[in-house]
């Protein structure tokens, strides 16, 4: 009925009304205000899904990067790992080894023969012919108590030894007999090789003295080289020797357990 209503309201409206109601394209009033409103909301939601879809692929390439990050991390750290196992199985088959070589060392017959005491061990031995620091006084004693002392007919009348200052150069104690005490001082080297201790000595007596002195000096067992002798005869008749040379040491090895940190 209502309908029926309008139409008849529309059928009796003037012909230049009805042209007035109609656009140049024939629509009806409000046809363009509704498809601006439908583009403007379709941008709105392109624009909406557009900024989430970028959110959502921004979210993703950090995730992404710090997943990767997280996965050489753990590559890095696992190689280090698989370092530190190979180490430890290179040091136990070294620890084998080295096991069995003192063992045979300890049953040395030669070793045993020239031990300082009865009751030391046959490795003592080689340790005691290659110190492991640079110690002076111990060089100038056990020249003047193993290898000059109880020589009939030899006088001692100096010992000079070498000593190093660490970290400076400068003076230092010798081991002497007489008043004619001298030394030199050298910085230490920490490197592991072999390293020198020069020393020198004089003495006086008959000749088979001297040849007694030089006998000691090839039976040591630490090892010494005689590097230059001056030899020259008294008005007593008796020789005076002047003996230069070098005793060695070498500078031991530290074991010790390290943390190493990785960084991504």
């Amino acid at each position: 009925m209502i309908k029926l209503t309008q139409l008849n309201r529309i059928r009796n409206l003037p012909l230049q009304q009805m042209g007035a109601a109609m656009d140049n394209n024939g629509a009806a009033p409000g046809a363009d205000t509704t498809k601006r409103t439908l583009i403007d909301k379709s941008a709105k939601t392109m624009f909406i899904a557009v900024t989430v879809a970028s959110v959502i692929v921004g979210f993703s390439l950090v995730f992404a990067f710090r997943l990767g990050e997280q996965a050489l991390f753990t590559m890095k750290v696992n190689a280090k790992k698989q370092e530190t196992v190979r180490r430890l199985e290179e040091n136990k088959k070294a620890f084998e080894e080295l096991k069995r070589t003192v063992q045979q060392l300890q049953a040395n017959q030669a070793l045993n023969q020239v031990k300082a005491k009865p009751d030391d061990n046959a490795v003592r031995v080689i340790l005691d012919a290659l110190p492991d620091s640079y110690n002076s006084d111990a060089l100038g004693a056990s020249l003047q108590q193993k290898l000059l002392a109880g020589v009939s007919g030899l006088e001692v009348q100096s010992i000079n030894v070498e000593t190093i200052v660490e970290g400076k150069e400068g003076s230092g104690g010798s081991s002497s007999s007489s008043s004619s005490e001298s030394a030199n001082a050298a910085a230490i080297n920490t490197s592991t090789a072999a390293k020198a201790m020069p020393f020198e000595v004089v003495v006086k007596g008959n000749t088979a003295a001297i040849k007694k002195m030089f006998e000691n000096f090839n039976r040591s067992i630490r090892a010494i080289d005689i590097t230059s002798v001056d030899l020259n005869g008294t008005e007593t008749g008796d020789v005076s020797a002047k003996v230069s040379g070098v005793a060695y040491y070498q500078p031991g090895k530290k074991i010790e357990l390290k943390n190493e940190k990785v960084k991504p």
